[in-house]
């Protein structure tokens, strides 16, 4: 009965304990043919607008803008730590990323539904892998600008390189520990 008990009040709490969707990330890049990282100081600003319901016949209303200067993070499996990785905010209303370097500027329009840009992720892994923005200036859609060939297609080498690398990392520890363990085979 304790047993019956223990699982029926583990078990909202077990749901809870199982990975989301990867959220959209991404990578800036340089311009060029080869894959690496931008090398440009850059700024990266995330501007929009949060909806609200209304009652009536309009279903919702904007609120003001809300600027956020964006701030990166590690990439996983980057053994170089070169790479810097962005997690805009994906339910915004109106929501672009600016990207400022020196005297040029990329705006990226995000879309409103964030599911066209999690998809793309989600078929190459079912964690977050980055995608890759090869910085120019202008205005482009974030959807569409990350379905350009030479961006896919360096997303997926990315993500390749990461798994790789963070496989290569786990096999190492694993055989540290071993050695640890029942000490160095002589």
């Amino acid at each position: 009965m304790r047993i019956i008990l223990f699982l029926l009040l583990a078990a909202p709490s077990l749901a809870h304990a199982q990975p989301g969707p990867p959220t959209f990330c991404f990578v800036l890049a340089e311009g060029s043919t080869t894959l690496r990282p931008l090398a440009r100081a850059v700024q990266v600003e995330q501007h929009y607008r949060e909806r609200a319901p209304a009652p009536g016949p309009i279903a919702s209303w904007l609120k003001t803008e809300v600027v956020l200067r964006m701030e990166h993070g590690t990439l996983f499996g980057d053994t170089t730590g070169t790479w810097h990785v962005y997690h805009p905010y994906e339910h915004g209303a109106e929501a672009y990323v600016l990207i400022l370097a020196g005297a040029d500027t990329m705006r990226l329009d995000m879309p409103e539904d964030p599911m066209p840009l999690r998809q793309q992720e989600l078929s190459r892994s079912a964690r977050d892998t980055p995608e890759v923005i090869r910085f120019r200036a202008g205005r482009y859609a974030m959807e569409e600008y990350i379905l350009e060939r030479r961006n896919s297609g360096a997303a997926k080498r990315l993500s390749t390189r990461m798994f790789r690398n963070e496989s290569a990392a786990y096999i190492r520890m694993t055989e540290e520990r071993g050695q640890r363990a029942f000490g160095k085979a002589g």
